[in-house]
């Protein structure tokens, strides 16, 4: 890579080209070089020819984790979660049809990530539909 491109352009900078793949393309050869010097670094103050580079992941232990299996979800529950779009935080008479097909139809489209990230709770659904009414239907407070 030619040493004047890698000392001009950083990850960081707002707009490196007009070009939006150009733009990406030296942003991806600015990471690049970042993770590239770094390893040189690496080797340069440990006096290694070849460096090998292992996550630290490795030296963990799964009992490390154990505290926090009460906080995952239980994977083998098969019953599906069935979301309720005529509940009365979806159908508030405060909003006219146009308004409640509309929350109605963005809710179906992002009805996946509520179920796969368990945000389909009820108290968390009747919060986040009031807010995300009120945003997207243009009746914000």
């Amino acid at each position: 890579m030619d040493k004047v491109l890698r000392d001009e352009i950083e990850v960081t900078d707002v707009c490196l080209a007009d070009d939006p793949e150009e733009d990406l393309r030296l942003r991806f050869v600015a990471a690049m070089t970042l993770w590239e010097d770094d390893a040189i670094a690496m080797i340069c103050a440990t006096g290694e020819e070849a460096a090998e580079f292992e996550s630290s992941a490795n030296e963990i232990d799964l009992a490390d984790y154990t505290h926090e299996l009460a906080f995952l979800p239980d994977l083998t529950d098969s019953a599906l979660t069935v979301l309720d779009y005529t509940s009365k935080n979806v159908m508030c008479t405060a909003h006219t049809e146009s308004q409640r097909s509309k929350l109605v139809e963005m809710l179906r489209k992002q009805e996946g990530i509520m179920i796969a990230s368990g945000n389909a709770g009820s108290e968390i659904v009747q919060s986040q539909v009031g807010r995300i009414r009120r945003a997207d239907l243009g009746t914000a407070r």
